[in-house]
C-alpha cells in the first residue's frame, strides 16, 4: 500500500523543499536535524535558505505563503528543545540565524532594486556594498 504522505510530497509544491516533511495528519515546514552547534546550524540554515530561494524562483505554481509556516515551525522546534533543556536548541538557533540572514540579504537587494532605475547609481553606498559583496 502506498504511503499518502509520500505521494502528497510530490504533488504539493512545498514538498520539493528538502526541509518540509509530510506525515498523515501534519506538515512540518522545518524538519531539520539538530546536529552540531550554533555555527554548524548557521551553515545549515544558510544552505536551506538558498534552497528556498531557488524554489521560489523556479516553482511556477508557487504563490508564496510558505515563509510564515517555515518560521513558525523553526521557532516551535527551538522552543520545544529549550523547554526540555536540550542543548540542540543552540543548533536550531544557528539554523534560524543562517536562514534569516540569507533571506535578509536578498530582501535588501530587492528593496534597493525596486527604488533604483536600471543604470542609475545606488544612492545608499553602504547598502549597495553589502548587497554586492553578499550575492
Amino acid at each position: 500500500m502506498s504511503d499518502p504522505a509520500k505521494s502528497k510530497r510530490h504533488t504539493v509544491p512545498s514538498g520539493q523543499l528538502p526541509f518540509v516533511k509530510f506525515s498523515r495528519n501534519n506538515v512540518n515546514y522545518w524538519n531539520v536535524p539538530t546536529v552540531g552547534d550554533f555555527v554548524d546550524g548557521c551553515e545549515t540554515g544558510e544552505a536551506l535558505a538558498k534552497s528556498y530561494l531557488r524554489f521560489l524562483r523556479e516553482e511556477k505554481t508557487c504563490g508564496g505563503g510558505y515563509l510564515q509556516l517555515i518560521a513558525t515551525d523553526m521557532f516551535r522546534q527551538r522552543d520545544k528543545l529549550r523547554m526540555t533543556g536540550n542543548a540542540a536548541a543552540e543548533a536550531v538557533d544557528g539554523q534560524i540565524v543562517g536562514f534569516l540572514s540569507v533571506l535578509d540579504k536578498w530582501l535588501v537587494r530587492a528593496a534597493i532594486a525596486s527604488r533604483t532605475k536600471p543604470g542609475e547609481p545606488c544612492v545608499n553606498s553602504v547598502a549597495c556594498n553589502q548587497t554586492e559583496t553578499t550575492g
